[in-house]
């Protein structure tokens, strides 16, 4: 309730550059939207919540850019994401305004503007940017440990250098293979095969041995 309400307040204060929305789901929630009276408490919210979810997950055809999780269901009635559509403006204008209002953070809500175009491309793949720049470091420690085991098992901390290093470069010519002569796109699927090179070449490395 309480970070609905300040969704709300917000949505209003970027209302206040940007003209009133579109659509937004809060209008969904809030009986006097605009107005943030009347707002159920609750088990009322949560049953409010539940017959949204339901409708929204019974729809035939979602739309590409969702005002809420696409995960968001009956069974699963809760969200981290609602998406209201401002109307458009000049180019310089939403410049102007998005550099005002580019992101509000609170220790429970994060708001975001972006433009139609820029919202997968941009927003959600910095998003994306950061989280695989964090995971980075769970993969140097994933490569530490498969190369302190090898030391271990092979009892030679040369083998295992020399094997790691194997796995390491063809990892990095196939990846080098893979951009110039098949597609510009990695996704998250193509990073999984990292793994795989590094299980058969332990292995390889153990038979060797």
């Amino acid at each position: 309730e309480g970070r609905l309400r300040q969704a709300l307040q917000l949505e209003r204060r970027a209302a206040r550059l940007l003209g009133d929305p579109v659509f937004s789901p809060l209008a969904l929630l809030f009986p006097n939207y605009p107005d943030g009276a009347g707002l159920p408490t609750g088990a009322a919210l949560q049953e409010r919540l539940s017959e949204l979810a339901e409708a929204l997950h019974n729809t035939n055809s979602r739309p590409v850019d969702p005002p809420v999780d696409m995960d968001f269901s009956a069974c699963s009635p809760s969200s981290r994401l609602l998406r209201s559509s401002f109307p458009g403006v000049s180019r310089q204008a939403r410049n102007d305004v998005f550099a005002e209002l580019e992101t509000y953070e609170t220790d429970e809500l994060y708001l975001a503007f972006w433009t139609p175009e820029v919202m997968f491309g941009g927003y959600f793949g910095q998003q994306r940017d950061r989280q695989v720049a964090s995971d980075q470091l769970l993969l140097i420690g994933v490569v530490a440990t498969a190369l302190a085991l090898m030391a271990v098992m092979t009892r030679s901390a040369f083998v295992a250098a020399m094997g790691m290093l194997g796995i390491v470069l063809s990892a990095g010519g196939a990846f080098f293979i893979y951009r110039v002569f098949v597609s510009s796109w990695f996704g998250i699927l193509n990073g999984f095969a990292f793994f795989l090179l590094l299980g058969i070449g332990c292995d390889d490395v153990f038979v060797l041995a």
